[in-house]
C-alpha cells in the first residue's frame, strides 16, 4: 500500500502536530545547554572539549541505534519503538536537572536524545500509514522543521530563566508532555486501514533489504553532504565573519541567523511545490544547486545586505533537501512502507556519523584554518547533493492507476 487516500484527516494532522512537539520539546531541551554554556562550564569547571562532547551527545543515539530501531519498528511498528526510546529521553530530560558532573550530564544528554533520534529514523514509516503519497515530503518538510524551531527557541529564550536548573525543569516539562500527548494520541495506522499486520520476517531480513538497495545508500550520501554543509556553516559562519570580513560579533551573529532562517523555510515550503509538481528528483536536484552557490556567493561577497539575502537563498536551497530525501524510504519503489523503517535507519545513522565526521575530520583538515575555503568546501557539498540525487531514480510521481476490470457479459 502506497499510503492512505481515506482514514480522519484531522487524526494525521494531529500525529504530525505532535511528532513536532517531540523533536522541538528534545532540540529546545538540548539547546537551553548552550544558552546557558558559560554559566554551566564555569559551574562545573569544564573546557571547552568537555562542553563540545556534552553538546554533541543527544545526536550520538542515532549514530548507535537508529538502524537496529529502523528494523525493529519494520517488524514490531513506529509506536512501541519510539515509546521505549521515548522513556529514555524522559528519564535524560529529568534527571539532567539533578546533574552535579560532567560523567551525569552526559549520560543525560546521551539519554535525552533518544527519542528524536529514533523518530526521526522512522518517521517516513510513520507517515506513510496516514498520509497520502503525495503528502508524505511535505510532512516530512514541516517534521524536519521542528529541530530548528526547537534549536531558536532555545537560544533566545535559555538565558531568561532564573537559573540553569530552571531554564532544565521548562525543557523536562516538554518532554514530558510531548511523551504524554504520544502515548495517547498517536497510533500506527488509521483505524479504518484494519488490523496491524502480523511480522512476516526477522530484523535481519529487513536490515538485509535495505542494505542492498544501492539508492538507500545513495540517500544517506546525500544526507551526508547535507550534514557537513550544514554543521559547518552553522558553526564557523559567525566566527569566519568576524575574522575573515571583519564583521562585528552582533552584526554576524544576525546574518547565521538568517541562514538558519533560511533552512527553515525550505524545509517547509519546497516539498509543497515538490507536491505540486508532481516529482521529487528534479526539485532535490534544482534546491540543492541553487543552495550551494547561494552560499558560495553569499559568503564571497559578504558583508552587506546582498549578501545576508544570498545567504537566506542558500539557507532555503540547503534547507529544502533533507525532508524531500527522507521521504524516500517510504516512496522508493522495492522499499516502500513495508522497509520504510530499516531504511530510515541506516539513512540517519549515516547522517549522523556524517554530521559529527566529515566536518571533524574531512573538512576542516583539508582548510587548514583558512575559514574562506572551510566555507567554499561546505557550499561544494551541498551542491554535490545534486550529483548524488541524479543516480536515484524518481520517487515522487503518483503511480499509475490500475487497469479497470472488464464488466461482466
Amino acid at each position: 500500500m502506497d499510503g492512505p487516500n481515506t482514514g480522519t484527516s484531522l487524526r494525521r494532522w494531529i500525529i504530525l502536530a505532535i511528532t513536532f512537539l517531540v523533536a522541538f520539546a528534545v532540540s529546545y531541551s538540548q539547546f537551553t545547554l548552550s544558552g546557558r554554556g558559560p554559566e554551566i562550564a564555569a559551574a562545573l569547571n569544564l573546557k571547552d572539549s568537555a562542553m563540545a562532547a556534552i553538546g554533541l551527545a543527544p545526536m550520538l543515539p542515532g549514530v548507535f541505534f537508529a538502524l537496529i530501531a529502523g528494523g525493529l519498528a519494520d517488524r514490531f511498528g513506529v509506536k512501541l519503538v519510539v515509546t521505549v526510546a521515548f522513556v529514555c529521553s524522559v528519564v535524560g530530560a529529568v534527571g539532567r536537572i539533578w546533574a552535579e558532573n560532567f560523567v551525569l550530564l552526559l549520560i543525560t544528554m546521551f539519554l535525552l536524545g533518544m527519542a528524536a533520534s529514533i523518530l526521526a529514523a522512522n518517521a517516513a514509516k510513520l507517515y506513510a500509514s496516514w498520509f497520502p503519497r503525495e503528502q508524505i515530503g511535505t510532512a516530512m518538510g514541516i517534521f524536519m522543521a521542528a529541530g530548528a524551531t526547537g534549536t531558536m527557541a532555545a537560544q533566545a529564550t535559555a538565558s531568561r530563566f532564573a537559573s540553569t536548573q530552571a531554564a532544565f525543569v521548562f525543557g523536562g516539562a516538554l518532554v514530558v508532555l510531548a511523551f504524554v500527548l504520544w502515548l495517547a494520541l498517536v497510533k500506527n495506522r488509521p483505524a479504518d486501514a484494519g488490523a496491524e499486520p502480523p511480522p512476516q520476517q526477522p530484523i535481519t531480513a529487513y536490515l538485509g533489504k535495505v542494505a542492498r538497495n544501492p539508492f538507500v545508500w545513495l540517500m544517506g550520501l546525500g544526507m551526508i553532504l547535507f550534514m557537513a554543509a550544514q554543521m559547518t556553516f552553522a558553526q564557523f559562519l559567525p566566527t569566519a565573519l568576524v575574522g575573515v570580513h571583519e564583521l562585528k560579533i552582533e552584526s554576524a551573529g544576525v546574518v547565521a541567523s538568517l541562514f538558519t532562517l533560511g533552512t527553515l523555510l525550505g524545509s517547509v515550503v519546497v516539498p509543497m511545490v515538490a507536491r505540486r509538481v508532481g516529482r521529487i528528483k528534479p526539485v532535490v536536484i534544482t534546491v540543492a544547486l541553487i543552495g550551494g552557490v547561494g552560499m558560495l556567493v553569499g559568503w564571497l561577497v559578504a558583508p552587506g545586505g546582498l549578501s545576508a539575502c544570498v545567504l537566506v537563498l542558500g539557507g532555503i536551497g540547503l534547507g529544502a533537501a533533507p525532508p524531500m530525501i527522507m521521504a524516500g524510504p517510504a516512496l522508493l519503489p522495492g522499499i516502500g512502507p513495508e522497509f520504510a523503517g530499516s531504511a530510515g535507519g541506516l539513512i540517519s545513522t549515516l547522517q549522523m556519523a556524517g554530521a559529527y565526521c566529515v566536518p571533524t575530520f574531512v573538512l576542516a583538515p583539508i582548510a587548514g584554518g583558512d575559514y574562506n575555503l572551510l566555507l567554499i568546501l561546505a557550499a561544494a557539498c551541498c551542491a554535490l547533493i545534486a550529483l548524488v540525487m541524479a543516480f536515484i531514480p524518481e520517487y515522487g510521481r503518483q503511480p499509475a492507476p490500475a487497469p479497470a476490470e472488464p464488466a461482466p457479459n
